[in-house]
């Protein structure tokens, strides 16, 4: 009778124990999708202080290392790792393996982004989720320098009512970053007035104009151009094709700038600026426009080369 007492007894705590879990596990998915972060971890957190079975652990680690990453937590990277790692089947694996790549995405590391989403189907989502995959994805190679790969998934955002526009402009970055200049020309020249990427395609057709020694073309559009607004960068290097600013000519160097101090340049200003930079450019007037074009160190070598000294003819 005892032991049959206590089979009994045990058998309603362990139920009372779940059902805690499962209300636990609940409120915790609740408040994450109300963007309560702080509560979604906290309920799960005593979640795993009870007994429960393995899928309710797996659905808890899953949420709080996702509530970590909405945080912007200090471990929120090792919380999701350390979950793919430990439930490689879990239904939750791909989402968790997209948020890793989406971290990396928006702190603009694209070799990093690419290892979280490389391998991720994107059939395994909903229409919106895959155009996200597809697109990030695509960023992240065209960053990364694999304008195959880029090109091959911007193809498939065409028919994509959000993503359309985007696949046109990069598509036709594609070419241009290629070398493919003609077909970078029709394809820049397509993009809509009204399209978001409007300015940027005109930028990049003065850029071709340019390439092209149609220099007149470049300062007839390239000087309205410059009332639209384009990201810095690109107003910048426009300017400089416009010849509308100060040659530094000598010896430079490039930092950052707080409120009152140099500070260090982050790991992509390093790479802007090494590339904007690593070769010389040569400086000459085109009627009374100043022009700039970049060159190689042999040519711009060559160009400044004083000219060789003729011999003089002996008097007579």
């Amino acid at each position: 009778m005892l032991c049959l007492a206590s089979a009994s007894m045990l058998s309603a705590q362990n139920a009372t124990t779940t059902a805690g879990a499962d209300g636990y596990l609940s409120r915790g998915i609740r408040t994450y999708d109300n963007k309560n972060f702080t509560g979604c971890i906290d309920q799960l957190s005593e979640l795993k202080r009870l007994e429960a079975p393995a899928s309710v652990y797996e659905d808890a680690d899953f949420y709080i290392a996702m509530a970590k990453m909405q945080r912007n937590d200090a471990d929120c990277v090792d919380a999701l790792e350390r979950f793919v790692e430990a439930y490689p089947a879990s239904i939750h694996r791909l989402e968790a393996r997209m948020a890793l790549g989406d971290h990396y995405f928006y702190n603009n590391d694209f070799a990093a982004a690419l290892r979280g989403y490389e391998g991720i189907p994107a059939s395994a989502f909903d229409a919106d989720k895959r155009g996200d995959l597809l697109f990030r994805r695509a960023f992240c190679r065209l960053n990364t320098k694999d304008y195959d790969g880029a090109a091959a998934e911007l193809r498939q955002l065409r028919a994509d009512s959000r993503y359309s526009e985007h696949s046109a402009y990069y598509l036709a970055y594609v070419d241009y970053a290629r070398g493919d200049y003609d077909s970078a020309e029709q394809a820049f020249s397509a993009i809509r007035k009204n399209s978001r990427f409007w300015g940027e395609a005109q930028f990049y057709l003065c850029q071709i104009d340019f390439k092209k020694e149609k220099y007149s073309d470049v300062v007839s559009a390239g000087k309205d151009l410059l009332d639209k607004k384009l990201p810095v960068e690109m107003a910048t290097e426009l300017n400089r094709m416009l010849g509308d600013y100060d040659i530094i000519h000598g010896t430079f160097f490039v930092c950052g700038l707080t409120s009152n101090d140099f500070t260090d340049l982050t790991p992509q200003q390093m790479k802007r600026y090494e590339e904007l930079y690593h070769d010389p450019q040569l400086f000459f007037l085109l009627g009374k426009t100043l022009c700039v074009e970049h060159t190689t160190p042999e040519e711009y070598t060559r160009v400044m080369a004083p000219p060789p000294k003729t011999k003089e003819s002996p008097e007579r």
